[in-house]
């Protein structure tokens, strides 16, 4: 017997298209005297059918398989993207809260930097009156102890002995007055300027009135030789006179004739043709009054004092 299978090119599940019927054949001839044996026709309608519906049943039950794991996959693929946005919605939120803080205080800053440039300014303004006072204060002063010394005069050169009181040096000092040849003049104080040195040291004399200094001055050619008197000027007015007198030198080693130079102590200031230079800008930053650091300058000598 042989067995003849569908034709290709079917397709499962098309009853139009698909053999219902088995048609079983001899496959050898009968032999001589033998009885023909009839072919059978088999109806396979029903066992298909059957076989159509349980792929149909089982391709359905993958097919819901398939779905619910990939659903459970898209679920929690879901679940875990929602977390990240929970997260990253608090993250949010903090750092929304934190820019707000931070803003917050960049607004008070500024409101204090405001306050404080304020109040600097007003400082600022204080402290320019202040030194404008203090410069006053320190004008003042200066002119003061002008006048206060202009009854003084400083007297270089005389001998010191090792053992010298006052009554000595008061009695050398009424000496050499007398050699000026002008009438006894009285003296309200005599003493030495500094430290003992081992050389004689200056002596400060301060007269009663300005008339008997005056006169004592003017005469100070006719002292011997060796003594010396000068003015006592204060420490700026002799420093501002230093710094008049190098400016002018300075000038005239460039070029500058001496004629186009004017020097006027009284005010501290020196023209040299149309320019002015002012002294006391040169040492304003460090007065003498004020509250600066600097000593008081030591007593002056000879090599130091200015010419009057």
């Amino acid at each position: 017997m042989s067995f003849r299978p569908p034709p290709r090119g079917g397709r499962a599940g098309s009853r139009s298209q698909r053999t219902t019927s088995l048609r079983i054949t001899p496959k050898k001839p009968p032999a001589k005297g033998s009885k023909r044996i009839p072919p059978i026709s088999v109806d396979l309608t029903d066992t298909i059918q059957d076989v159509d519906d349980m792929d149909t049943s089982q391709g359905a039950a993958w097919d819901d398989a398939t779905d619910e794991v990939s659903l459970q996959k898209i679920l929690k693929a879901i679940k875990t993207l929602d977390k990240k946005v929970t997260d990253s919605t608090a993250k949010i939120v903090k750092t929304h809260s934190m820019v707000v803080k931070l803003t917050a205080d960049v607004t008070n800053l500024k409101a204090r930097v405001g306050q404080n440039e304020a109040s600097i300014d007003s400082h600022d303004h204080s402290i320019a009156n202040l030194q404008s006072d203090v410069s006053s204060l320190v004008d003042a002063n200066l002119s003061l102890r002008q006048e206060l010394n202009k009854l003084n005069l400083i007297l270089f050169g005389l001998s010191e002995p090792a053992d010298e009181s006052t009554e000595d040096l008061l009695l050398a000092i009424t000496e050499a007055i007398k050699a000026l040849s002008v009438d006894s003049i009285p003296v309200d104080t005599v003493f030495r300027i500094g430290k003992p040195n081992g050389s004689p040291r200056p002596v400060k004399i301060r007269f009663i009135t300005l008339r008997d200094r005056d006169c004592v001055y003017k005469r100070r050619s006719s002292l011997p030789d060796g003594i010396i008197i000068k003015e006592d000027i204060p420490f700026e007015t002799r420093r501002a006179h230093a710094i008049l007198l190098k400016k002018k030198s300075e000038a005239i080693k460039n070029g500058v004739p001496e004629e186009d130079i004017v020097i006027n102590f009284a005010t501290k200031k020196i023209k040299i043709r149309q320019d002015v230079f002012d002294a006391r800008d040169e040492f304003a930053s460090q007065p003498f009054l004020g509250g600066g650091q600097r000593k008081r300058p030591r007593p002056v000598s000879p090599v130091s004092t200015l010419p009057i």
